[in-house]
């Protein structure tokens, strides 16, 4: 499935992007990247691509040139099927103006067209208070929490079995699925959380002391 519209691009199967325009959306991808972090190598590579069957992407574009991306990966686990957002950025310059909202919306709508009745599962790794409650408000559960850190025994299973399918060179920690150097080859700049919860906002500081640690979530969708 392709969906395109003036200012949105939308790929279920990332095989379905042209050849041609590979190499030059793999550098636009790093463009809108080096906006939010700063990185000694290639997130995205021809090595290491998202052009793969397994993938879908949404592309939000001005004046047709790309300003933000969503990759994200299907996989399932014991019959169930999840969602996993492998690398989302906007463009620093388009903060605030939801593209991050309506790039999960897409995907979303384009993915539960095919589930039936079936549970869904949205899972993501983050540094990032503002994803983390954008996600969390899509899920009836999720794990961790910085609301309630009561164990989802099923939930916190299955978190840990993503993480185990995805990164089997690292295991989450304890409740708080802190995965340690994971992040280690970027470096954050700076972002405004002032209008955010701050109790959650304290909680990831605190929890991620380390800015090259990060934290694995799941959550089931509503």
């Amino acid at each position: 499935m392709i969906f395109s519209r003036k200012d949105l691009r939308f790929f279920r199967y990332g095989s379905d992007v042209p050849l041609g325009e590979r190499p030059r959306l793999l550098d636009d991808i790093e463009r809108i990247m080096s906006t939010n972090w700063s990185f000694s190598r290639r997130h995205w590579s021809e090595d290491d691509s998202p052009f793969h069957p397994e993938y879908g992407m949404t592309l939000m574009v001005q004046d047709q040139v790309p300003v933000a991306y969503s990759i994200y990966k299907r996989l399932e686990i014991h019959g169930r099927q999840i969602l996993y957002l492998a690398g989302t950025a906007v463009s620093a310059e388009f903060h605030g103006l939801g593209f991050y909202r309506t790039m999960t919306r897409v995907m979303l709508e384009a993915e539960r067209t095919t589930t039936g009745e079936r549970a869904l599962y949205l899972s993501w790794r983050t540094r990032n208070p503002l994803i983390w409650i954008h996600n969390a408000a899509l899920c009836a559960s999720v794990v961790p929490s910085p609301q309630s850190m009561d164990e989802i025994e099923d939930l916190t299973d299955l978190c840990l079995q993503i993480a185990a399918t995805l990164y089997p060179d690292t295991t989450p920690e304890g409740p708080s699925m802190v995965m340690s150097n994971v992040y280690e080859h970027l470096t954050e700049h700076g972002r405004d959380y002032t209008k955010a919860d701050q109790s959650i906002v304290r909680w990831f500081a605190d929890t991620l002391s380390d800015p090259a640690n990060a934290i694995m979530c799941v959550g089931r969708l509503r």
